[in-house]
């Protein structure tokens, strides 16, 4: 392993352990060692630093609110509001798929929004609130 395995802990000693003895270490256990460790080297920096988290979650929402704002405003006809019936309340706003979800399109949410800008705001969606969204899926049975 070309890995300074001292600066990683418990987790990399054990992987040396099982070297030592002779066990084949496989690209997949270095990675399930690697990520193991680097979880928990990502909950004690959050243990040692509340103020920063709390901090990036603030901005991360912001950022996630004004993005959700941009892509439903632009596919809300240049208006933040349903395109059925006007609804404008942030809260009930949502993005629909008018044919329907792929079902390989695992994405939603700030993902969703982040790659429909990033493609340069695709056609199939349209903004609509909650209940126009319900009663679309109703009509259509989209229900899963």
């Amino acid at each position: 392993m070309e890995i300074d395995k001292e600066q990683y802990g418990k987790g990399l000693r054990k992987l040396a352990a099982l070297e030592a003895e002779g066990v084949e270490i496989t690209k997949q256990m270095e990675e399930a060692f690697l990520s193991s460790v680097h979880v928990e080297r990502t909950r004690l920096w959050r243990l040692r630093h509340p103020d920063r988290v709390a901090r990036n979650k603030e901005i991360a929402s912001v950022a996630g609110r004004e993005l959700k704002i941009e892509v439903l405003t632009h596919y809300g006809r240049g208006e933040f509001t349903c395109v059925v019936c006007g609804e404008n309340r942030f809260a009930c706003l949502t993005l629909d798929h008018i044919k329907g979800r792929d079902k390989g399109d695992k994405k939603h949410g700030n993902a969703l929004y982040r790659r429909l800008r990033k493609d340069n705001y695709p056609e199939g969606f349209r903004t609509l609130c909650m209940n126009c969204q319900w009663v679309k899926r109703y009509e259509n049975g989209e229900f899963r």
